[in-house]
């Protein structure tokens, strides 16, 4: 059966590669008669403990992504340039040229790959 919405489906294959490791890893489904309601929350209490410890962490990471560095640039550190190699022609981005300089501009041909270390498309703007 093929799913409509790609998000879902990747959650379907997901769920069923986490039900094949369970399985070997413990010998056991969720099938299981051996627990009672009890144990079966405290399981789940638990897994929703791990799941807040990593949102925090991934939160902290998006708020301490953004820093100033010494030379008063705002920096994220989260954000790469892109390889030239994936750089679209004639079209608006952010060019990182071999010193340094971060411009603005359009790559118009495969041969000025070769002027820019890397690229970055923009943010795109709230209406």
């Amino acid at each position: 059966m093929k799913m409509i919405d790609a998000n879902v489906e990747a959650v379907r294959e997901m769920l069923k590669r986490r039900a094949e490791i369970g399985l070997v890893k413990y010998g056991v489904t969720t099938e299981r008669t051996d627990l009672d309601l009890a144990a079966w929350v405290q399981h789940a209490l638990e897994e929703v403990c791990d799941l807040a410890v990593y949102l925090t962490r991934i939160k902290a990471e998006i708020q301490q992504s953004v820093k100033v560095n010494g030379d008063g640039v705002a920096v994220d550190r989260s954000v790469k340039y892109r390889s030239m190699d994936d750089c679209p022609l004639n079209a608006k981005v952010l060019l990182l040229t071999n010193d340094g300089v971060a411009v603005l501009g359009k790559l118009n041909a495969q041969e000025a790959r070769k002027l820019y270390a890397g690229w970055f498309p923009l943010p795109k703007k709230d209406k």
